[in-house]
């Protein structure tokens, strides 16, 4: 009786799962991914495609693998192989159960557009990337608009800005994109220049609010009428400031005249050894007529100085002028190249405010530094290889000190101060 009993119940239990097994079959099935790209893969299943990469994927060291779909239903395989790169087919049209992903249809998973004006991020606007038969826009946040699936090969992007109410439009810049790369997502450098949104509009004086395109309350005709007449102004104001700088050092060349004594004395008083009398050290108009000025043995036996007080003197006695401060610089491929006020491009693009870097490992443009004062800053505009400092990737800005190593891809530059 027993035996009957176990026997009754293996059977049902067999045609349970059974049952279970062929539910399950109508409403799952499995498709196997084979593809010749470099792995670890990552892979979802999806309703729609999205317009940026996902997260969370199902993780794969190796192909093939496989993805279980729902069964009948509409829907999208996404794949991102170990570069970066991505992949996707609807369900519908893998028929075999088996989807070989051709070379042809992988895309870059992720490229970044890094919009700029001057050394600030560039508030607003519209990022634009075209490829042969393909063109996407995407809204700049921050300075950066993401763009997801561009195919590889020749791109170009523009931003589109606004200069008041005026739409404008950078000139299209040409990047080439590679599936086999070092980055998983390229990013690309357009710069907006800053003379541009602020060409001939006023800046904004105390207590006065500017507008985000730099106009003030006075109004864009004023500021484009200030643009015209500005090489005049400029001219007048220098001509201005140089009669101003005469007119002050005559005042004071005439002020010491007139109190020769109280300066002597005072220069004393701070351990300045000044000869007595008033004789002219240029021709003894103050000697006696006919008479050599009085000898002075103080002129031949002088006072020890503080090192501190006079500059050096040269082998003809004649003191040496004082050095002039050295400029921040760099050393570019032997080149020592002084750093100007403001901010200039390091990259392998000639062209206006750009240090020329000749080596096919460094972008067009791929780092900016500017002066702040005393201090030297750069940053990573977008490179395809990084921009280092002493071995270490820099991420955001970074001040350099004298001395410190710079590699722009396999170019080394090195910044004295």
């Amino acid at each position: 009786m027993v035996t009957r009993m176990t026997g009754s119940l293996s059977k049902k239990a067999l045609a349970t799962i059974s049952a279970l097994a062929v539910t399950s079959a109508a409403f799952a099935a499995e498709i196997e991914v084979r593809s010749g790209a470099t792995g670890p893969f990552e892979a979802w299943v999806l309703k729609e495609l999205p317009s940026q990469l996902p997260a969370d994927g199902l993780a794969f060291k190796n192909q093939p693998f496989k993805l279980t779909v729902p069964d009948g239903e509409s829907g999208f395989l996404l794949v991102k192989d170990g570069r970066g790169n991505v992949a996707w087919s609807d369900i519908s049209s893998v028929k075999t159960g088996i989807w070989t992903i051709q070379s042809n249809i992988w895309r870059i998973g992720e490229v970044r557009v890094n919009a700029t004006q001057g050394s600030d991020p560039l508030d607003g606007g519209m990022a634009v990337l075209e490829a042969k038969g393909w063109s996407a826009s995407a809204l700049i946040s921050g300075g950066e608009a993401l763009f997801f699936g561009v195919p590889p090969g020749e791109v170009s992007v523009s931003v589109q800005y606004l200069e008041g109410k005026t739409k404008k439009a950078t000139t299209p810049q040409k990047y080439t994109l590679a599936l086999d790369r070092d980055e998983a997502a390229p990013v690309l450098a357009v710069a907006v220049p800053a003379g541009k949104a602020g060409e001939g509009k006023p800046e904004a004086k105390e207590g006065q609010a500017a507008d985000k395109g730099g106009r003030t309350g006075r109004g864009q005709a004023e500021g484009a009428d200030q643009g015209v007449r500005s090489p005049v102004a400029n001219a007048i104001v220098w001509l201005l400031a140089l009669g101003i700088g005469i007119g002050a050092l005559y005042a004071l060349f005439r002020w010491l005249k007139a109190n020769e004594s109280k300066v002597a004395e005072k220069l004393r008083s701070v351990g300045v050894s000044v000869p007595d009398g008033t004789q002219s050290d240029d021709d003894g108009a103050d000697a006696p007529p006919g008479q050599a000025p009085p000898f002075d043995p103080r002129a031949q036996r002088p006072e020890p100085l503080p090192h501190e007080a006079f500059a050096p003197v040269g082998a003809t006695g004649a003191a040496a002028p004082t050095p002039k401060p050295s400029a921040p610089r760099l050393l570019v491929q032997g080149a020592t190249v002084e750093i100007p006020d403001g901010a200039v491009l390091l990259g392998r693009e000639a062209g206006e405010g750009v240090i020329l870097i000749s080596d096919p490992t460094v972008s067009r443009k791929h780092a900016e530094v500017r002066r702040e004062g005393d201090a030297v800053i750069i940053r990573d505009v977008g490179s395809s290889n990084g921009t280092y400092v002493n071995g270490s990737r820099i991420e955001g800005e970074t001040t350099l000190q004298p001395g410190d190593r710079i590699h722009l891809g396999s170019a080394e530059l090195r910044f004295e101060a």
